[in-house]
């Protein structure tokens, strides 16, 4: 069976972070597979931009565009975190406690359940990550935050302001084959590879 993992070196998740638009959807985020966002940035109305970044496990990409999204964070009342995640289609989504699961839970729990999962989650603060059931229903992966707890990261467009940006950084493991079987493949790694660091 074939497995892609995705996962995102944390060294370089500001830059990857960096590189999403907060106002501009010109060609949209790319190769940031890793990172679902909130915005509710001050604009030059006055007014608060609310927008989110969905996640889109078979490109792997994200998206704006929550009608072809996996799954994205609810945009939230200004100045509060997210507290709601919503699945998109016939997927779903199920969490994955933190004191259940040690953060090598990307390689633990490899079969993806078939029940237990719901359309709307609320944020519990306690989350590790989650099974996701992708929108066409017949596709699974998990998504993992890169630090316990799923606390977000968090920042604000100009000083003084409050927090108007939420983001997490994780890890993405999808099954294109539409199994449940989310071991991840060991990917066969030559000695210069490793001599130079090049691991993923």
């Amino acid at each position: 069976m074939q497995t892609t993992l995705y996962a995102h070196p944390l060294a370089s998740a500001d830059r990857a972070f960096r590189a999403l638009p907060s106002s501009s959807v010109a060609d949209g985020p790319r190769n940031v597979p890793v990172v679902l966002k909130v915005d509710a940035c001050p604009q030059r109305s006055g007014e608060r931009f609310r927008d989110t970044y969905g996640l889109v496990l078979a490109g792997p990409r994200i998206s704006r565009d929550t009608s072809v999204c996996d799954l994205w964070l609810a945009p939230p009342a200004i100045g509060q975190a997210p507290t709601l995640l919503v699945a998109g289609g016939r997927g779903g989504i199920r969490p994955l406690f933190a004191e259940e699961y040690a953060q090598s839970a990307l390689f633990e729990q490899t079969q993806a359940p078939t029940q237990g999962y719901c359309s709307r989650y609320v944020l519990t603060g306690k989350e590790a990550g989650f099974f996701i059931r992708t929108r066409d229903g017949q596709h699974y992966g998990k998504y993992v935050f890169a630090r316990a707890g799923g606390a977000f990261n968090a920042a604000s467009t100009t000083a003084g302001e409050p927090l108007c940006q939420y983001w997490w950084n994780g890890s993405c493991l999808y099954q294109p084959t539409g199994s449940r079987n989310l071991a991840p493949a060991l990917a066969q790694v030559d000695l210069l590879t490793f001599l130079q660091g090049r691991i993923p």
